[in-house]
């Protein structure tokens, strides 16, 4: 492989409700106390009387209704505010992130530890490569550097946009505000593997050496696009410092073990004399 073209590309990747009220006039409730004969009442109330009557009946049925529209749109409003504020958490401990959608956690740390670790805060280290401000601190870092803009890479590297677009073989779709992710996605094997500037047998043993690695079938060519194998790849480089991490995990386990028994050993001896 050409190690140049390999450094561009880790060059590339490092660089990181409201309810209506309505007011509901009480009709003042009089009580009749005076006992009247069921005569009186039929000589006392007419036919415009009893319409009357009628008509405030239905009105008082009515009103207990618009207060009950009311209180759904009261709880409809709760319900939308509880949405927001578990959607929002989501969002901030990173469960919800469309950030992360194709890229794969290959290095086991966020934006935030990487951030430390080159000696920045958070903000700053956003800042530095042009990352949003909503990315959340638990973005993975490879994630975060497929978000940064190309401009970002232009404006440390000293290139302009037109030296990477001939050196990875990008159309004129690939702008400035290009994601790395996108332009990288966009790039052919044969360019990220070096073989485009080798001959014809040397950039067919380059091919065969990585597809073997990967396991990738006879689809796999040099014109294929990196996007199109990228999750394999990063997956396999994912499982390959999984298994490290593992391994270095028994061997502390092992050589606490060891420290043990000779500690014990060393008291044995210690009381036998």
């Amino acid at each position: 492989m050409d190690n140049e073209n390999l450094n561009n590309e880790e060059e590339l990747n490092s660089v990181e409700t409201e309810g209506t009220s309505e007011e509901v006039t009480e009709i003042p409730s009089e009580e009749v106390v005076e006992e009247i004969t069921e005569e009186a009442v039929e000589g006392s109330v007419t036919e415009e009387e009893s319409e009357n009557t009628q008509y405030t009946e239905v009105s008082s049925i009515e009103e207990p209704v618009k207060q009950s529209s009311g209180k759904v749109l009261a709880i409809v409003g709760v319900v939308v505010a509880l949405v927001v504020v578990v959607v929002a958490g989501l969002w901030y401990f990173g469960v919800i992130n469309p950030y992360e959608k194709g890229y794969v956690d290959v290095s086991g740390k966020n934006i935030a530890q990487a951030a430390d670790e080159s000696g920045y805060t958070l903000s700053e280290y956003k800042k530095m490569n042009g990352l949003p401000f909503v990315m959340s601190k638990y973005t993975n870092e490879n994630a975060a550097s497929n978000s940064v803009k190309l401009k970002n890479i232009i404006e440390r590297s000293g290139n302009s946009l037109d030296d990477f677009k001939k050196q990875y073989g990008w159309d004129d779709s690939i702008t400035e505000d290009t994601t790395v992710g996108e332009a990288l996605g966009a790039t052919k094997l044969s360019v990220l593997l070096g073989a485009d500037s080798a001959d014809e047998e040397t950039a067919k043993q380059i091919l065969e050496q990585f597809k073997e690695y990967y396991e990738f079938d006879e689809n796999v060519t040099l014109d294929t696009l990196y996007k199109d194998v990228r999750n394999i790849m990063d997956e396999k480089s994912r499982q390959a410092r999984i298994e490290e991490e593992k391994k270095q995990e028994e061997d502390k386990q092992d050589e606490k073990s060891a420290d043990d028994k000779e500690s014990k050993t060393d008291k044995k001896e210690d009381k036998a004399e």
